[in-house]
């Protein structure tokens, strides 16, 4: 009984900042197989707390490409599809990506065909 009381319980701001950090690996562990089995550069570009966090999958943070401005990523081709965390938002998540689904340089969702 002793040992059990001198166990100091997390806060609730200990338990999300744990929580995040677990989430942030889990992204750049995907980062890295999205590189390693698709062939594909990955940025990541996370501000909390007033902290950046930065992850690539390029070797160094000083490669030319990246990061990317809006400029730059208007003028790619084909056109980049651009989301936002809306489409995350409820239930109708199917229905959301569709419709939140932008081209760099328009205004309007970028209509998908099936």
């Amino acid at each position: 009984m002793a040992e059990s009381s001198k166990i100091k319980k997390k806060t609730a701001e200990q338990l999300r900042d744990e929580n995040f950090r677990r989430q942030i690996l889990t992204f750049e562990a995907k980062g890295d197989t999205l590189t390693e089995d698709f062939n594909a550069d990955v940025f990541l570009l996370v501000k909390r707390k007033g902290k950046l966090r930065v992850y690539t999958s390029r070797a160094s943070l000083d490669d030319p490409q990246w990061p990317l401005r809006r400029e730059e990523i208007a003028r790619y081709y084909p056109l980049p599809v651009i989301k936002t965390s809306n489409i995350f938002t409820n239930r109708e998540r199917k229905a959301k990506i569709a419709q939140s689904t932008f081209q760099a340089g328009s205004v309007r969702p970028k209509e998908e065909t099936s």
